[in-house]
């Protein structure tokens, strides 16, 4: 079953694009030099240049070349200036903090 997949915090849709490997993917820009990506949707209820506002919807919950088996997935990635962070250490802080 699918789910809505919402901003983890605001910025403006950087990327929206269909990649063959990653499937549907949407990338936001934050401040502070973070960006957040979303991978493996189905669909997308954003676009390009769009700005959003943490807890938006941007997209249904699908399935990549990497998630066949895992059925209807979200594959999430946090990067702070070209660096990946750990998702999980960076869930509580403000993103100024990150």
């Amino acid at each position: 079953k699918t789910f809505s997949v919402v901003a983890a915090t605001s910025g403006v849709v950087s990327e929206r694009i269909n990649d063959a490997t990653y499937g549907n993917l949407i990338c936001i820009s934050h401040e502070s030099g973070l960006k957040t990506i979303y991978s493996s949707l189905s669909s997308f209820n954003v676009t390009k240049g769009q700005q959003v506002k943490q807890g938006d919807v941007i997209g249904t919950s699908g399935e990549s070349l990497y998630t066949v088996e895992l059925g209807n997935s979200l594959h999430f990635e946090v990067i702070k200036d070209n660096t990946y962070v750990n998702p999980e250490k960076a869930y509580t802080s403000i993103v100024t903090k990150i």
